[in-house]
């Protein structure tokens, strides 16, 4: 009876552990997402910012 109960009790606390792992180990990789996407945007945006000042200096 005690076993089949510490058993539960385990498997509860396994389970705990194991979805709260997962939620920080997606919140970590969301945000490692998150911030390669903006540096790109930050990225695009310098260059056609460069080219456009190119453009102007040629006209």
């Amino acid at each position: 009876m005690i076993a089949t109960w510490l058993f539960f009790v385990v498997i509860g606390l396994v389970l705990v552990v194991g979805l709260l792992f997962g939620y920080f180990a997606r919140q970590i990789l969301a945000n490692q997402q998150l911030r390669s996407a903006q540096n790109e945007a930050k990225r695009l945006l310098e260059e056609a910012t460069a080219k456009h000042e190119e453009m102007l200096r040629k006209a």
